[in-house]
């Protein structure tokens, strides 16, 4: 009897063990998988996850008469940006930029609410409208620098220097013929956050500047 208790318990014993064995092999198969085969993958999927990306106006190279004199220029200008989960009070930022921005309370409430990460609140801006928000010093409101083309002759020659769009890709004329050349590479707002969604850089930004395009004479 006793010779009988003892082998079951041997047995018990054997199958505890070879069921830890199967789960062991089990988990390790499993984490070589995830950390050697996926790994890649699944390290791409953490960067989208912790980074928002947003594309900035690339900068244009200058058009220039056979004089040198400039027919078409890209000035710097900062563009104004939210990140809404960094605001306190969206209510109340609302009502402080509403009048500075040029609109209504509503409609910059909209844009603040759209998105818990980023929202483009206006771009391209006045120096002086610019000074004025920065002086209200909201946590969540930032900063960035982008390109405008400017045409210091207004008119004069429109037909054959052309326009850009707001891309800003050439439309027309010698702006559209050497766009390739003219336009620069894109420059890249890109905010850190953390596995909750959190953002952890400072600021939330880094910014990746535009490189300039060629310049035309």
């Amino acid at each position: 009897m006793r010779d009988r208790k003892e082998k079951w318990a041997r047995i018990r014993i054997r199958m505890i063990g070879g069921i830890f064995v199967v789960f062991f092999a089990i988990t390790s198969a499993r984490a070589f998988y995830l950390q050697v085969i996926k790994k890649e993958q699944l390290v791409r999927l953490a960067e989208k996850q912790h980074q928002k990306i947003v594309a900035l106006t690339p900068a244009r190279g200058s058009i220039y008469d056979r004089n040198n004199a400039p027919l078409a220029v890209s000035i710097e200008m900062d563009s104004c940006y939210a990140e809404p989960r960094n605001i306190e009070n969206i209510a109340e930022t609302a009502a402080k930029l509403s009048p500075l921005l040029g609109m209504s309370r509503a409609a910059v409430e909209g844009k603040l609410n759209g998105s818990r990460n980023f929202a483009w609140l206006q771009r391209r801006m006045s120096p002086d409208m610019v000074q004025k928000i920065k002086a209200l010093d909201i946590d969540g409101i930032g900063f960035v620098k982008e390109t405008k083309r400017f045409y210091p002759n207004g008119e004069v020659a429109g037909h054959v220097i052309g326009f850009t769009g707001l891309d800003p890709d050439g439309l027309e004329g010698i702006e559209l013929k050497y766009n390739s050349t003219i336009l620069g590479s894109t420059g890249y707002l890109v905010t850190e956050r953390d596995a909750l969604g959190r953002d952890v850089a400072q600021k939330g930004t880094v910014v990746t500047k535009a490189s300039k395009g060629e310049n035309v004479t």
